[in-house]
């Protein structure tokens, strides 16, 4: 991502950033709680080696984006190398979309129509909660949504279920309306 190029792009990058640092501790929140109850819930229905593999990189995602966070807000001067301050926020943040891609898709639950439920209600829920934490940014948030919703959107496609397809559809209504917002 490019520096700004006018003291104005400055400025408003800088607040942006300041934004996201700010919003931060919400986003670092659900996350290990969501990924805590989606352990036990998750248990029975899915490959258990790669859900504690899956819990344990998100765990250490948040433990890295703690420390951004922790850092930044420790960092006097952090406004003179905003660039880098927001280049160490979207990195960690895309790599918690991805992770949770991750659970929608590879992970995904075949065999049990509740625990599908449950998994697409999880993700989504952190997708709503991205849009306005990670709002500021949009060249963050636009990759964050498509990370998380592509795969779960291709998977609920490609189980065949008539139902699932129905649910990958408003899902991807949901996407193109948060991008055009975003716009």
């Amino acid at each position: 991502m490019g520096a700004p190029s006018s003291d104005s792009e400055r400025r408003l990058l800088t607040e942006q950033v300041g934004l996201l640092y700010r919003q931060g501790p919400a986003g670092i929140t659900a996350t290990p709680l969501l990924a805590t109850i989606s352990v036990p819930v998750l248990w029975d229905v899915v490959n258990t080696a790669w859900l504690v593999g899956w819990y344990v990189v998100t765990m250490a995602v948040v433990a890295i984006r703690y420390l951004l966070i922790r850092g930044h807000r420790r960092c006097d001067d952090w406004q003179s190398d905003v660039e880098r301050w927001r280049d160490l926020f979207i990195y960690p943040a895309l790599a918690t979309g991805a992770g949770w891609a991750f659970l929608g898709s590879v992970m995904f639950p075949a065999a049990s129509t509740l625990h599908q439920m449950f998994v697409i209600v999880t993700i989504y829920g952190i997708s709503a909660g991205a849009v306005s934490l990670l709002s500021p940014l949009r060249q963050l948030c636009f990759p964050f949504l498509l990370v998380i919703s592509i795969p779960l959107i291709m998977r609920l496609v490609l189980t065949g279920d008539p139902m699932l397809a129905v649910i990958a559809a408003t899902i991807a209504i949901y996407l193109n309306t948060a991008i055009l917002i975003m716009q």
